[in-house]
């Protein structure tokens, strides 16, 4: 009788591994594409199809290492020296190389689940005191708690914000959010971290520096010469 219960057992351990192996699979199929990319990513259109393969790869291979040791990235470098695009062509990248897993289908945990949140730094803020000064500050609460919770939050253009209490008051709590719950940032900025202390505030500046790979682009403005 033990011997029909243990193999009883076995055949559903079995079909069990057998229909998640399946799920993963079919998961993939259907939702590895690029339309589920430009839904989630929500890149601008400049920014959807930009590639790896144009990129140095002395930059590729810093920054891939780093997100795989858990790090966050400051890509900092001068205006049009292709910082953004960088950083689009490694979330693509990300993107594509991921693959929904049989213990992902166990636990109901998916890959694109809070995957990426993009914004431009200006942007963000604009809709923030927006939303602050003529709807719910529940929605106000939502936005920052999504850029909080995603794997990676990629902000293009961070530092060139006017400094005001009110925008470091939102900058501090989004990046000490990423910091607390061991996530992931993705900065542009045309500033150094030194600069983000002296001109923005050291706590900022503390936090992004013990959170982050510095990926500096010693490369000339590309749309100018």
């Amino acid at each position: 009788m033990n011997e029909n219960l243990s193999s009883n057992n076995s055949d559903e351990n079995q079909s069990r591994e057998n229909w998640t192996k399946r799920a993963a699979e079919k998961w993939n199929e259907e939702n590895v594409t690029e339309e589920n990319f430009k839904q989630i990513v929500k890149f601008k259109a400049r920014l959807l199809n930009a590639e790896i393969k144009n990129i140095d790869s002395k930059y590729y291979l810093q920054a891939v290492k780093s997100l795989q040791d858990k790090k966050s990235l400051y890509i900092q470098g001068k205006i049009g020296c292709g910082k953004t695009y960088f950083a689009a062509a490694l979330i693509r990248d990300l993107w594509f190389s991921k693959r929904c897993t049989e213990e992902m289908i166990n636990r109901g945990k998916y890959p694109w689940q809070n995957f990426v949140v993009y914004h431009d730094m200006l942007n963000l803020l604009q809709e923030l005191r927006e939303i602050y000064q003529g709807i719910s500050r529940n929605v106000e609460s939502a936005i920052i708690d999504e850029c909080s919770n995603c794997d990676i939050l990629f902000i293009d253009d961070f530092g060139i914000q006017k400094v005001t209490e009110w925008n470091l008051s939102i900058m501090d709590q989004i990046i000490n959010n990423k910091y607390n719950n061991y996530t992931q940032l993705i900065l542009t900025s045309n500033i150094a971290i030194s600069k983000v202390a002296k001109n923005m505030d050291e706590r900022i500046a503390s936090r992004i520096s013990e959170m982050s790979e510095l990926i500096y682009f010693d490369r000339d403005d590309r749309r100018v010469g």
